[in-house]
């Protein structure tokens, strides 16, 4: 599950990222929100070249930190945050033991904004929450949680299923025969309960039981009436609903069900065996956009249709 706030930091230090990463960490739980740390070092040209590269072409990350001494001769944190400021325009934060005052008038002077100046002192730690914590209220808004809440079950469905696997395989705590009995019985009782519920549904309770209609026999039901509503409007909704299935809907349970992976320490996620990247997002929700707008015009349309006589 990928419940966390990702910093990629540049500093020469890895006790003092350290002492403020559990700082910040501490203040995090009560949002049940992890904070990935990335501590950059390395601060040869090919490597800092390489991580702009990156960040221009997909930034998975929430904060940059950057230290202004480096603790190189040849780079000091201005020049490196002029460098990181042309590849992503996400929040900054530049921060020495020199006063702030000081930091901004290098960031001027190198033609750098929107980056928060902070003292390398006592209270860093306080205010790099502060920051962090403005960022996490957007987390926790319903679109942000949605997706979240499916990743926490996706994560932990393949955890029970670790289990499960080890209780079985390793300490032999039920019989698999067993097992497999208590597993047909499963699907007879969701069975059972699937029919009690069909033989609820009536003329009256139609439109209630049609809402709880899994999406195959609600998107179905949606092709058939399209086909015998029959207009040049329902023939040009039909192609896009048949095409929302296919892009979106047959994905709606890998994305639900598939959990969070990790790549070269980047969070992933793998749908029919393609690693989707930032582009492939990018195309899936301006697919979904096109979609909902197509069925928001469609609703309208409808609205005004007159009833068969």
């Amino acid at each position: 599950m990928d419940a966390s706030f990702r910093v990629l930091w540049f500093e020469d230090n890895p006790k003092y990222v350290g002492e403020i990463q559990d700082a910040v960490q501490a203040r995090m739980h009560s949002y049940g929100m992890k904070l990935d740390v990335k501590m950059i070092n390395n601060f040869e040209n090919g490597n800092i070249e390489r991580i702009c590269r990156e960040l221009r072409q997909s930034c998975s990350y929430d904060l940059v930190m950057v230290d202004y001494d480096l603790g190189v001769r040849d780079l000091k944190g201005d020049e490196l945050l002029k460098r990181l400021r042309r590849s992503t325009s996400i929040s900054m934060i530049f921060y020495s033991a020199k006063n702030t005052r000081t930091l901004r008038e290098l960031l001027l002077e190198k033609g750098v904004d929107g980056v928060f100046c902070l003292a390398r002192d006592a209270r860093l730690a306080g205010e790099v929450y502060s920051i962090v914590e403005s960022a996490l209220g957007r987390v926790v808004q319903t679109n942000y949680m949605r997706g979240i809440v499916v990743s926490s079950v996706s994560h932990m469905d393949r955890l029970f299923t670790d289990i499960i696997a080890h209780a079985l395989d390793e300490l032999r705590l039920k019989e698999p025969s067993d097992v497999l009995a208590g597993i047909k019985d499963g699907f007879l009782e969701y069975q059972k309960e699937e029919r009690e519920q069909i033989e609820r549904i009536t003329e009256k309770t139609l439109v209630r039981y049609i809402s709880k209609a899994n999406f195959h026999v609600k998107t179905k039901l949606l092709l058939e009436l399209l086909n015998i509503e029959g207009s040049s409007f329902s023939d040009s909704f039909l192609a896009k609903v048949e095409r929302f299935i296919e892009e979106v809907g047959n994905k709606r349970n890998k994305f639900a069900h598939t959990p969070t992976e990790y790549v070269d320490g980047e969070p992933r996620i793998k749908i029919d065996s393609k690693v989707l990247g930032h582009k492939d997002m990018k195309e899936i929700l301006c697919t979904i956009r096109e979609h909902i707008e197509a069925a928001e015009q469609a609703i309208v349309y409808f609205r005004a249709v007159p009833p068969r006589q």
